[in-house]
């Protein structure tokens, strides 16, 4: 394990951080190839490597430079190639590799070597990163040779270094690593070998290993996973047959299953599907053809359709031709084959990015250029 103090010399914090020059404010017109959702911001990727942001702008998530709600999607930066955002910070890497962070730092979430001060344009802080992903309060990075990185809060041993102390430069946590996700207090990673391992917070199953025992180093959850993705609570676990799974907190039937109880193991959701995400207390898949599937906690129209008590533990279709969805705390933004965005749900801090304040939509409608 190496040493905090080493990997300081690593990465660019305080005194040599370089920040995105923010561009005039434009139109978002070319194709979509990424989008992620916070609690209650959004970020979307263009094809030309543009960053775009809106919605809630209180700790400079959106990172345009000022603390302002955004109600329709503003230039951020050029040359992006990942981007994650979460609860209300958000992470991008560059085609050069070169990780960029902004938003929230309550516990060096932003990797800066501080605390407590929000930073509202894009930061360098490290370079050589392929993937990223966030939870609440803490960040996790994998470099290109399959390294996994942790930093920020640690509470419940979600950076997986077998402490439970926060750190405010990154940490090595494990290597082989290909893709990673987080929620709450936990961290799901998954090895090239389709192996998934799990750490953090396990009070409501989400580590999936069939206890409520919490982890603070990384354990094998299974084997035979393509993909991963974790809500709040819960898990969402692709494997390469295309059968989803989940395990973990249920009460709003964000498992899938027709139930509302938790599970400490996985359970089968369905079959055919290519991509999950999940976020707070609702999921999302898509499958093989393109249709978009909703479950879960559904109070501010968030999955996509209207509010029905008798539909909580159903899964809905919401749409078709979709390739890509990212949910937020109350709102949801899904990506179609043709590179459009479309948004719904809450719409409170202009986080659907319709150019309107409008206060919840029921079901997807397109961001357009204004």
């Amino acid at each position: 394990m190496l040493s905090v103090v080493l990997l300081a010399s690593i990465f660019l914090i305080t005194s040599n951080c370089r920040k995105e020059n923010i561009p005039e404010e434009d139109e978002m017109t070319l194709p979509v190839i990424a989008i992620s959702s916070g609690a209650s911001h959004s970020l979307a990727l263009t094809t030309d490597g543009t960053l775009w942001a809106w919605g809630h702008n209180e700790n400079g998530q959106v990172g345009d430079g000022s603390w302002l709600n955004r109600h329709k999607p503003v230039k951020i930066g050029s040359e992006f190639k990942k981007i994650s955002s979460y609860d209300h910070f958000s992470l991008a890497i560059k085609e050069d590799g070169t990780l960029w962070t902004w938003g929230a730092n309550r516990y060096g979430e932003l990797c800066n070597g501080e605390v407590d001060v929000d930073i509202n344009t894009p930061t360098q802080i490290g370079t050589d990163f392929n993937e990223i992903a966030l939870g609440w309060s803490f960040a996790l990075g994998i470099k290109n040779d399959g390294t996994l990185w942790a930093w920020g809060r640690n509470d419940n041993g979600q950076l997986g270094d077998g402490t439970s102390t926060d750190k405010l430069s990154p940490v090595q946590v494990g290597s082989d690593f290909i893709a990673i996700s987080a929620g709450l207090g936990f961290a799901l990673g998954l090895k090239k070998d389709g192996s998934v391992w799990s750490w953090g917070n396990n009070e409501q199953g989400q580590l999936g290993d069939s206890t409520f025992i919490s982890k603070n180093t990384p354990t094998l959850f299974g084997s035979g996973y393509s993909a991963i993705a974790t809500g709040w609570r819960h898990s969402l676990l692709l494997r390469k047959d295309g059968t989803l799974w989940a395990c973990g907190d249920n009460y709003a039937g964000q498992l899938g299953d027709g139930t509302n109880e938790d599970k400490n193991y996985p359970v089968l959701v369905g079959a055919d599907f290519s991509y999950i995400n999940a976020n707070y207390y609702q999921s999302f898949g898509i499958k093989n053809d393109g249709t978009l599937w909703a479950w879960g906690a559904n109070s501010w129209y968030q999955l996509g359709y209207p509010y029905d008590p008798e539909r909580e533990e159903q899964i809905v279709n919401i749409g078709t031709e979709y390739s890509m969805v990212s949910s937020g705390a109350t709102h949801g933004i899904g990506l179609k084959r043709d590179g459009t965005v479309w948004s719904w749900g809450n719409n409170k801090y202009g986080q659907l990015g319709i150019n309107s304040w409008a206060e919840e939509i029921d079901h997807p409608v397109q961001i357009k250029p204004n």
